[in-house]
Formats: structure tokens, C-alpha cells, sequence
């Protein structure tokens, strides 16, 4: 999914809580850990924009799209659900 490259050291400082977290990952595996929480936070920024900018274009969705948008949703993940059950079933 990324491109391997080279990797850079850095020295951070973290508030302590983080600290303790990242402590229970394991010295080996904390750049990894950190390295996908950037990633998934760049990503989540970069999803954020692009709403915003369907926002700006097309306008915001009223409360009643909204409502409707997580009812299919919820719908499309039954029916999934159901999908995975049934072909757990048949094997």
C-alpha cells in the first residue's frame, strides 16, 4: 500500500499516557505503531477534505439525508453480515 523508502530517525515527546501506551507495544515495534497512526491520521485528514470540498460544491446533506445515508448503511452491513454467516453455514 505505501512505498517503501528509506527511513528517517527522529526524537519526539510524548505526554505521558502516550508514553505508557507505547511502552506496552514493545520498544521493537514502536516505529511501526507510530508510523501507521500518522498514516491513518493522514488519511482520515485527507477523507476530511475531500467531504469538505463536496460540501463546498454541493452543499452540506440535511439531517433527513443523513438519516436515510445510515439506514442503507446499516442495511448494506446486515446484508453482509448475513452473506458471511451463510456461507460460514454452507462449509
Amino acid at each position: 500500500m505505501y512505498p517503501v523508502s528509506m527511513t528517517k530517525r527522529i526524537t519526539i515527546s510524548v505526554p505521558d499516557d502516550v508514553a505508557e501506551r507505547l511502552k506496552a507495544v514493545g520498544p521493537r515495534q514502536i516505529s511501526s505503531y507510530v508510523s501507521q497512526a500518522v498514516r491513518q491520521t493522514t488519511e482520515r485528514e485527507n477523507m476530511n477534505q475531500a467531504l469538505e470540498e463536496l460540501f463546498e460544491r454541493f452543499g452540506r446533506p440535511s439531517p433527513a439525508e443523513l438519516d436515510h445515508a445510515r439506514r442503507l448503511t446499516d442495511q448494506a452491513i446486515a446484508w453482509r453480515a448475513e452473506q458471511l454467516r451463510n456461507r460460514g453455514s454452507a462449509t
